[in-house]
């Protein structure tokens, strides 16, 4: 599945709102550690903007985004991604592929051959 990829947004309020679409897509956040830009959760939604705004909000429970957000500059990129098996697929792979840290479970079922950027 050939993903098209947002640009690469600094993760705030603002730029959710700006950015973000309703529409339903896979994401992932990242955060500037040195030289590097780690992502450090992957996720999906079917609306990319309340979901990530949700991360942002103080009704965010993962403690690992909460700490990630507090201490780095962070980011978020996204796809929209309609289907929701296409999503699960996405998801997957993304998860495979970052090893994300902040992901608590694996997300469920085969991962999707997809483009990363």
């Amino acid at each position: 599945m050939k993903l098209v990829w947002s640009a690469v947004y600094e993760y705030n309020g603002s730029n959710v709102n700006v950015h973000a679409p309703l529409s339903a897509g896979v994401y992932r956040l990242s955060c500037q550690m040195d030289d590097k830009r780690p992502v450090f959760y992957v996720g999906q939604s079917d609306n990319l903007d309340e979901r990530l705004r949700y991360h942002l909000s103080n009704e965010e429970s993962n403690g690992c985004i909460v700490r990630k957000l507090r201490r780095h500059t962070c980011y978020f990129r996204f796809a929209k991604v309609e289907r929701q098996a296409d999503r699960d697929g996405a998801e997957r792979a993304l998860y495979d592929h970052y090893s994300p840290e902040c992901n608590e479970v694996a997300p469920p079922g085969p991962a999707s051959d997809i483009n990363f950027e």
